[in-house]
């Protein structure tokens, strides 16, 4: 993992724990950055397919965390209210 991927994790996390009540964990692997959020034995996942480019052209962290936040907001809502 190259410094600026590395700082990319570290930034969403801060910017996750900020928003989501879980155990966070941010990745790169194979291009990818994957997302898991851990909660009473329950693993969200969220990837984002093709990050280096995305990276290196500027892609707003901020989106990225809106969406998980978005996404993670929906799967507790159908587990526990549908």
């Amino acid at each position: 993992m190259a410094d600026y991927e590395y700082l990319y994790c570290i930034a969403i996390h801060g910017m996750l724990k900020e928003r989501i009540n879980a155990g966070i964990r941010v990745t790169i692997q194979d291009d990818n950055l994957i997302i898991y959020l851990k909660n009473d034995d329950d693993i969200f996942m969220y990837t984002v397919y093709g990050i280096t480019d995305k990276i290196v052209f500027g892609y707003d962290k901020e989106i990225i965390v809106c969406k998980v936040v978005e996404r993670y907001k929906r799967y507790i809502l159908r587990k526990y209210f549908y």
